[in-house]
């Protein structure tokens, strides 16, 4: 995706309940790619201080699109990549 489709999707989940508290949030994803490109899997490495945020980053991290690794052989590999998504009030 390019910058401002994500842009789009980290205000589209942003926690409600967090915009409205003024809070921010930065949390760690491993976004697992399989060999097509398609995220097949995402994980939190490092958690915000609130859960919800957590959960929002996982959402959007699932709609990211991707174009497929290549090996040094050539053929497409599945990897898993580290991702910070941050959520911030203001672009």
């Amino acid at each position: 995706l390019n910058r401002d489709e994500i842009a789009a999707l980290l205000r589209r989940f942003y926690p409600e309940a967090e915009r409205r508290a003024g809070r921010e949030g930065e949390v760690v994803v491993a976004i697992h790619i399989s060999r097509d490109g398609a995220v097949s899997a995402v994980d939190v490495l490092r958690p915000a201080a609130s859960p919800a945020f957590d959960e929002a980053a996982r959402k959007v991290a699932a709609l990211m699109k991707f174009s497929p690794a290549i090996a040094l052989n050539g053929k497409p590999v599945a990897v898993k990549l580290p991702q910070q998504v941050q959520f911030r009030l203001r672009d």
